[in-house]
């Protein structure tokens, strides 16, 4: 069943299905640097792990061309830089999204003149909802390594991938079990982690947090329904020069109203069954849209 996240019932049950490994939950935890080091120490291995400040949702610009949003960028106080990434969609080529992220971080992070030398060291932990690399662990580390004798190498860059599902026994796998299931807490090896998922699902101040992180997605990222159609009635004008005034408003405002729908199942907001039959389409023409999509933003 589709939700009206403008219904204030609808909004409700919506959030009260959150859990950390969704965007808006994941959003309203990550602004606390407290939160974010626990989470860091236990997938980085680390216990002196420091993060001297976070935000969330940082927004990277290309020079004009794709630009990015990044769920959230923590400094640690070894002067190293953490993009953590939450997907719950196994569609996409997410070692290829990793790469592009971990590019446009480095040349807006790098002041001008700076010698390559002293190019900042940047660790992408990339949280997924499913097993990327079908092992059944944990973590994943992927290194660089010199084909020819096998010696790694370092160039500042490094990858951690983590899989939300797996139960090997280690600490990270503790930790996603309260990422993922929305009854799971444990006080004893993450307070920090448990108590604001306790407060965000079970206390008015906790839900309106969440409220407010909801509210700002769907004015900067998703905007007003009405918005997003008007948007569309002008795409259609302009096309309408070559297909026809009225022929133009109607394909831009169906146009309008699937990339909503887009950037709502991108979110984690919608599953894809839900945001395609939103627009009237079958999931493989809601998936091909999506491809096309990001053909057109190469």
């Amino acid at each position: 069943m589709t939700l009206n996240l403008r219904e204030p019932s609808d909004r409700e049950k919506y959030l009260k299905s959150l859990r950390p490994i969704d965007d808006i939950m994941f959003r309203t935890c990550a602004r606390e640097t407290a939160w974010c080091q626990e989470v860091l120490s236990a997938i980085m291995e680390d216990s002196l792990l420091q993060v001297i400040k976070c935000r969330t949702q940082c927004f990277f610009d290309n020079f004009k061309r794709r630009a990015v949003t990044l769920d959230a960028v923590c400094l640690l106080g070894n002067g190293q830089t953490v993009n953590i990434e939450v997907q719950k969609g196994s569609e996409e080529d997410h070692q290829r999204r990793v790469r592009f992220h971990e590019a446009l971080m480095t040349a807006r992070l790098t002041p001008p003149g700076t010698e390559f030398k002293n190019i900042p060291d940047i660790c992408t932990v990339y949280i997924c909802a499913f097993d990327i690399f079908k092992r059944d662990r944990a973590l994943y580390h992927v290194d660089r390594n010199l084909r020819e004798g096998g010696e790694r190498l370092y160039n500042g860059h490094t990858e951690i991938y983590v899989n939300a599902l797996a139960r090997d026994g280690s600490r990270a796998a503790e930790l996603m079990k309260i990422f993922i299931d929305p009854n799971a807490y444990n006080y004893d090896l993450f307070p920090e982690v448990s108590d604001s998922k306790y407060q965000c699902l079970h206390t008015q101040e906790g839900r309106k947090r969440m409220d407010a992180v909801l509210e700002n997605y769907l004015q900067t990222y998703v905007g007003d329904i009405e918005t997003a159609r008007a948007e569309g009635e002008k795409r259609g004008e302009r096309r309408g020069e070559l297909r026809g005034i009225a022929k133009g408003e109607k394909l831009g405002e169906k146009r309008g109203r699937i990339l909503s729908a887009v950037e709502l199942f991108k979110e984690g907001i919608f599953g894809l069954a839900d945001a395609s039959r939103r627009v009237g389409m079958s999931e493989a023409e809601f998936k091909a849209f999506m491809e096309q999509l990001e053909k057109e933003a190469e």
